[in-house]
């Protein structure tokens, strides 16, 4: 509603449905699924959007997109701000070849694991966090890929109060101290360790 007041459109006569991810990660309601489908098969238009990030994107919209297509209709995309291509261009890594890992896992093991294999991969990794876990996974991304590997943090991008600091995961305790209370969306981008040789050669 307040991105529909935004551009000035009027929600009258338009049917507004909630699409989101419940506590547990799951779509909500496949009966929404169905009432989307059924809006398409009565030849109506719908646009899925999203106030915050790009849908599809550590979003629940896939299951909705891959529904549509299964139905016989067709999607048409209109791109906008990503976060993940705009952190890998403010962070000066190497983009060419990279990967995207979204949320990493709550559980120390499982993150640890994923972290493991997005090291062993070599490449540019970019992954979503949560400022109140943001310390505790780059002492993660420390223990995994050493403290001389550089990461870059981009924080509230495109937004007012929009901040980046890029250093060595082993200076970031001293460069975000305890006492700060972060705030808002953050993506970090971990540099690749391919890229890190390509640097020394």
């Amino acid at each position: 509603m307040k991105l529909m007041h935004a551009l000035g459109i009027s929600p009258k006569g338009k049917q507004l449905i909630q699409y989101a991810e419940d506590k547990k990660g799951n779509a909500f309601s496949e009966k929404r699924i169905r009432a989307i489908v059924k809006l398409l098969q009565g030849h109506n238009d719908v646009m899925y959007v999203s106030e915050a990030g790009s849908p599809c994107i550590s979003d629940p919209g896939h299951q909705l997109v891959d529904r549509i297509i299964e139905s016989g209709f067709r999607v048409s995309v209109i791109p906008g701000a990503c976060a993940v291509t705009s952190a890998l261009m403010m962070s000066g890594f190497n983009a060419n070849k990279f990967v995207f890992e979204g949320f990493l896992d709550k559980r120390p093991k499982r993150r640890k694991d994923a972290l493991t294999v997005l090291r062993d991969l070599g490449r540019t990794a970019v992954v979503f966090e949560n400022p109140v876990r943001l310390r505790q996974t780059l002492s993660d991304v420390e223990e995994i890929f050493g403290a001389h590997t550089q990461v870059a943090i981009c924080r509230e991008m495109t937004k007012m109060h929009e901040d980046f600091i890029r250093g060595k995961l082993g200076m970031m305790k001293h460069l975000i101290p305890e006492n700060v209370d972060l705030k808002g969306e953050i993506v970090v981008v971990i540099e690749g360790r391919d890229d890190m040789v390509e640097e020394h050669v």
